[in-house]
């Protein structure tokens, strides 16, 4: 076949394939780890320490994800190395702050770990302090009947909008009207948490001011994090 390499994104199934493939053929692997895949990692007939072990390097984007894996298996250090996701800069249009009233984005599944009930109490205290503002939510999950719930129980149905999911030219052009985008990530009690969300990347190209909290590996990009609180 002429294949001598496979790489595989996140340590789970495909980084397994991979594995397996291995086994099989001469074809070394390696993969890139990227976030639950390893702080909360699923039960696999080949655990990760296996993998780490048999793969000719692992990769992550953060270095606080890079120093996570180093600590856990110090014996292959040197496999380990960080890369930084990268963006293509010429896609996204900077912010130009017109928006009235000032637009609040945030991008992400609506599950528990992006924190968007956080975001939501947030608002209801700029709301109570008659701050001016909209709030624009993309992204779908199971959390979606909940917090409508929430933002129509804290009355903000005319401030805070749940837009589904979007294609990415729709969320650049989001992030294009806004003033600032927010992504309030919390970790579950199973250690469940986000590393470097690209979206945050992407906020960043388009100018805008990133506000998020201190999990992972955002605060080396983020300029200001808070201790899952906002």
């Amino acid at each position: 076949m002429g294949i001598r390499h496979v790489h595989a994104h996140f340590a789970g199934m495909a980084a397994r394939t991979a594995f397996w493939i291995g086994r099989f053929f001469p074809i070394t692997f390696s993969f890139t780890a990227h976030a639950n895949d390893i702080f909360a990692p699923r039960d696999f007939e080949i655990s990760l320490d296996r993998l780490v072990d048999a793969a000719r390097v692992v990769v992550t984007e953060t270095d606080y994800a890079e120093k996570f894996l180093r600590e856990r298996f110090p014996d292959r250090a040197h496999r380990i190395h960080r890369v930084y996701n990268g963006l293509d800069l010429s896609l996204f249009k900077h912010a130009d702050f017109s928006s009235t009233p000032p637009l609040i984005v945030a991008v992400g599944r609506l599950i528990a770990k992006k924190g968007f009930a956080d975001l939501i109490r947030a608002c209801q205290l700029l709301m109570e302090r008659e701050k001016s503002f909209r709030c624009e939510i993309i992204g779908e999950g199971l959390l979606e009947k909940e917090l409508r719930g929430q933002i129509q129980e804290l009355d903000l149905q005319e401030r805070v909008q749940l837009l589904g999911a979007k294609p990415q030219h729709e969320i650049r052009a989001r992030l294009a009207a806004a003033g600032v985008f927010v992504l309030p990530s919390v970790i579950d009690p199973d250690g469940s948490m986000d590393n470097l969300p690209t979206v945050i990347m992407e906020a960043m190209a388009a100018g805008l001011p990133v506000i998020s909290t201190r999990a992972a590996g955002r605060c080396r990009c983020a300029g200001w994090c808070d201790r899952a609180s906002v």
